[in-house]
């Protein structure tokens, strides 16, 4: 009652997907998963992304995961890179050397992208979000049908993302860090 995350995040996850047009999920982390706590879409394509806030969704395999273990501390990175990696589709990273890659990429960035790696026809970006503290909790993303997921939009959406999840730590009494 004292930290209402749900209605902090609501207004800006529905703002996020009115702008992108596209679904926007926030999530924290829970343990070594993702627990989405709220996800909006403005329903304005024929063909969207299927989103089911139940499903607590891996760090390895989704760009919310990728964004939160590129800022997260060594002792979770260490274990999801040590630990038996489920290739959810074939673009799916399962190799912990490639995976490292790949987080120092996002870490570099400030921003990771998926294509196809949780989910067969799906493309998302993620930026984390921070406590107070500068700690990593969670992300925001947007996920894209593929067949919508061109260059020139994928550039919008992280220009809007990016200033979600800044807005999404301020409300959260979080701090940004500069990337």
């Amino acid at each position: 009652a004292s930290n209402p995350v749900r209605r902090i995040l609501r207004p800006i996850v529905t703002g996020l997907a009115e702008e992108t047009g596209e679904l926007a999920h926030a999530s924290l982390l829970q343990g070594n998963l993702l627990s989405p706590v709220f996800h909006a879409d403005p329903l304005v394509h024929g063909i969207q992304v299927h989103f089911d806030e139940a499903e607590l969704l891996p760090l390895h395999a989704t760009s919310s995961g990728l964004a939160v273990l590129a800022f997260a501390g060594p002792k979770l990175r260490k274990q999801i890179l040590s630990a038996d990696l489920r290739a959810f589709t074939p673009n799916t990273i399962v190799d912990p050397d490639k995976l490292s890659l790949r987080i120092e990429e996002v870490r570099h960035s400030g921003l990771s992208y998926s294509d196809r790696a949780f989910d067969d026809e799906v493309t998302s970006q993620a930026a984390p979000v921070f406590d107070e503290t500068g700690e990593v909790i969670g992300a925001l993303s947007v996920a894209v049908p593929t067949v919508r997921a061109n260059e020139e939009r994928q550039r919008t959406i992280a220009t809007a993302l990016i200033a979600a999840a800044r807005s999404a730590t301020r409300s959260l009494g979080g701090t940004y860090p500069d990337l």
